[in-house]
């Protein structure tokens, strides 16, 4: 059983099946945002592999583009379960409904495992999820395999070393206290919040986040975390077989800062280092790679 069995991520009662089918995202591929993702070609049928698919991500993807086969994978079997009922995929009674989507396919596996098809795919999502693995290479590794040589795209969402900073900190205290991943320590850590002065950063962003079970385990009592600069996370990624083909979010955009002739002489990845402490927008850090030069 995995931390996601008892806490599903994000909260099975964020969306209705019906919403979740007209959820967006900018981070996938869809007919009006192709060029993003493969410049200068016209929208074709394509596999996508969502990785640590959690509740919603898979069904998102696969209904907002069509053209996408899409495989959603997870290692925890109760959120795909609860994803596939959520995505209107499976009925009342346990069986597939006749009106499912037909690109979509959810199976319980971990990325490591050869419990899915082997690929590689044109498109893979990883969200939300190599923040979480201690030991990353292997998983990295497995990405690349997974990812098409020069056509195909990883779009990879990793939490940010800046704007978080001050979860580290709380997060050790309430490893201090011994606090449990279940429903006694859920209602301590809120009462621990609610207990906080109102300047504490930890209020602020816990007001801008939704206040679930699931979200509250996910943000402060998850068993491991880590937060990436970018210059770190592009070596990483570098050292593994991936391009930068662009970021995906403004938190590593430097070009409306004006920062003298020295600035211009950096590396790339130093430039997305110092944006991302300008900007302190790095929530979330999203970026999408090529496997090798891109075609």
């Amino acid at each position: 059983m995995t931390h996601y069995d008892s806490y599903p991520y994000p909260s099975p009662e964020d969306w209705t099946p019906d919403e979740v089918r007209l959820l967006f995202t900018d981070y996938a591929p869809r007919a009006e945002i192709w060029g993003t993702f493969w410049p200068d070609e016209a929208p074709s049928p394509k596999t996508a592999l969502v990785v640590g698919c959690g509740m919603y991500e898979a069904t998102a993807i696969a209904a907002q583009e069509p053209l996408l086969t899409v495989t959603a994978i997870d290692a925890s079997a109760n959120t795909i379960a609860l994803a596939a009922e959520k995505a209107g995929m499976i009925g009342p009674d346990g069986r597939k409904r006749p009106d499912a989507m037909t690109n979509l396919t959810f199976i319980h596996a971990e990325l490591l495992s050869d419990r899915y098809p082997p690929g590689p795919y044109d498109f893979v999502a990883c969200s939300g999820v190599l923040h979480h693995i201690p030991n990353v290479d292997p998983f990295l590794d497995r990405l690349a395999a997974l990812t098409k040589k020069a056509t195909g795209r990883l779009s990879l969402l990793v939490y940010g070393s800046e704007q978080r900073q001050m979860l580290e900190a709380f997060t050790e205290v309430l490893k201090l206290l011994d606090i449990k991943r279940d429903a006694e320590g859920i209602a301590l850590t809120r009462a621990i919040i609610r207990q906080l002065p109102k300047h504490h950063p930890i209020v602020s962003f816990h007001n801008s986040a939704r206040d679930n079970d699931s979200q509250i385990v996910d943000l402060y009592l998850h068993p491991y975390f880590r937060h990436y600069r970018a210059d770190e996370l592009l070596g990483r990624m570098e050292r593994h077989g991936f391009k930068l083909f662009r970021w995906l979010t403004r938190a590593t955009d430097y070009r409306h800062f004006k920062l003298g002739a020295q600035f211009d002489t950096l590396p790339e990845a130093s430039k997305c280092r110092i944006a991302q402490v300008l900007n302190h927008a790095d929530a979330k850090l999203i970026a999408l790679f090529t496997n090798g030069e891109h075609a």
